[in-house]
């Protein structure tokens, strides 16, 4: 879980809070000011409608908040199980015994834990604060992708500038950038705070594991 006191804010679409780790925001600033610098020189296209003007959109998700959207939403769906075969549970621990039997026979597999839902696809890696996304276009439409991102003109130099700076592209979101870990280009960012992909994790991320029985203990 990133720690919330390494997160900084960031430029953004309309003054909406949008939060990265600090050296993420730095590389990202960096980012911007040559982007912005191609502009203004003609280097690239001033009226493209996604890629003459970048804006961060989405940066750091909280996984707590939504870890509970996800219990809530796996809460809801056991109680219209338990209505229908009540008469199993007269009390709290007829109610674990068969709450963990409906998990365990489940087809589709909802993890309980935190830390399986943060290993698991129904969390966002927004949650890492190394992500941003310059857009909220559908993540589904593909012809977006292509015909908004992809096939246009800048598109070549905003991979060149995502890659000057540390920044690697989703292949699936074309507007959604994260910061290379294990790129000279970003180190170089993060030498800056003291971290190196050897303590990255033990100095801005806290263990959820420590966390995973109180949190089952209070949504049951």
């Amino acid at each position: 879980i990133a720690k919330s006191d390494l997160l900084v804010p960031i430029e953004s679409e309309g003054g909406k809070s949008v939060n990265v780790f600090n050296f993420v925001a730095d590389a990202y600033n960096a980012f911007l000011a040559d982007y912005r610098r191609a502009v203004d020189t003609g280097k690239i296209q001033k009226d493209d409608d996604f890629l003459s003007e970048v804006t961060a959109v989405n940066g750091y998700v909280n996984p707590l908040n939504q870890y509970d959207l996800h219990f809530t939403d796996l809460g809801k769906r056991f109680h219209k199980q338990l209505i229908k075969d009540h008469r199993r549970v007269e009390n709290f621990n007829d109610f674990v015994e068969y709450f963990v039997e409906y998990i365990a026979l489940k087809e589709d597999v909802s993890p309980i834990t935190l830390t399986g839902f943060i290993a698991s696809r129904f969390s966002s890696p927004l949650c890492t604060g190394l992500f941003i996304d310059l857009s909220n276009l559908d993540y589904g439409t593909d012809t977006d992708k292509i015909s908004k991102f992809i096939d246009r003109p800048n598109y070549n130099f905003f991979m060149k500038n995502c890659l000057k700076h540390g920044f690697m592209i989703d292949k699936n979101i074309p507007w959604r950038i994260c910061a290379n870990l294990g790129s000279r280009e970003m180190l170089l960012y993060m030498l800056k705070y003291g971290i190196t992909v050897d303590n990255i994790f033990t100095r801005y991320y806290d263990k959820s594991y420590s966390k995973d029985i109180d949190y089952i203990i209070k949504y049951l």
